[in-house]
């Protein structure tokens, strides 16, 4: 059977050897995040923090998923399958990118899903971002329900890339939730503590806490 204590001492093990997002890495720009929990049966759960982040390199999805059917508890997964198509249909990587082709983009694929952007959305982007300033452009980007539809991997999918072959009995998922600090174990959060609980009996309201993952509380830690 599931137990929530089991969880937080599975989860503050593994935050404790870094196995964790870290939105405050001086590597990166961090964007966004979301939680979703997946109890699979009476004696399996799953965890997953999607987090997307901007680095030297361009935009990527780090999703960090913990689960009792690991036999390591963790994995992670990089999704850095980024294209932007201009109005010339041109495919263009951050690599290839100037301000001119950004301010010209008018779809993104994100490895198997589409996001398109509407005029209005480019016009405002071209006000806001300056030349390579992709922290900015994806900040701005990330504010549309849509692109973060297109951005998150569903937990259907989910489970098929970790070959866990089970359907999930109960899910919940959240975009506001309360995240802890490098010091901070998960235990140590009302957030973290009401997943566990989720997570054992599958049902019922969950608290996500003292909400805190918009990146504006993370703004102190950009690298540029």
């Amino acid at each position: 059977m599931i137990k929530s204590k089991e969880i937080l001492i599975l989860l503050d093990d593994e935050f404790s050897e870094l196995n964790r997002p870290i939105f405050e890495w001086r590597e990166s720009n961090y964007v966004g995040s979301k939680c979703t929990l997946l109890r699979l049966n009476d004696d399996n759960w799953l965890l997953a923090i999607h987090c997307f982040e901007v680095d030297s390199k361009g935009p990527f999805l780090a999703i960090h998923t913990y689960s009792n059917c690991f036999s390591d508890n963790y994995k992670s997964i990089i999704i850095d399958d980024f294209a932007l198509k201009t109005e010339a249909g041109e495919k263009i990587t951050y690599s290839e990118s100037d301000f001119q082709q950004l301010s010209e983009v008018v779809e993104i694929e994100i490895k198997e899903s589409r996001y398109c952007v509407n005029i209005h959305q480019r016009n405002e982007f071209q006000k806001s971002t300056k030349e390579r300033a992709w922290k900015t452009y994806f900040r701005n980007l990330f504010e549309d329900a849509s692109f973060r539809e297109a951005l998150w991997i569903k937990p259907k999918k989910l489970l098929n890339i970790l070959d866990l072959k089970s359907e999930a009995e109960g899910v919940f998922e959240t975009e506001d939730w309360e995240y802890p600090d490098y010091l901070t174990d998960p235990s140590q959060l009302i957030s973290f503590q009401s997943f566990a609980q989720y997570l054992e009996k599958g049902a019922g309201s969950v608290d996500v806490g003292d909400v805190n993952n918009n990146w504006r509380e993370w703004e102190d830690y950009d690298i540029e």
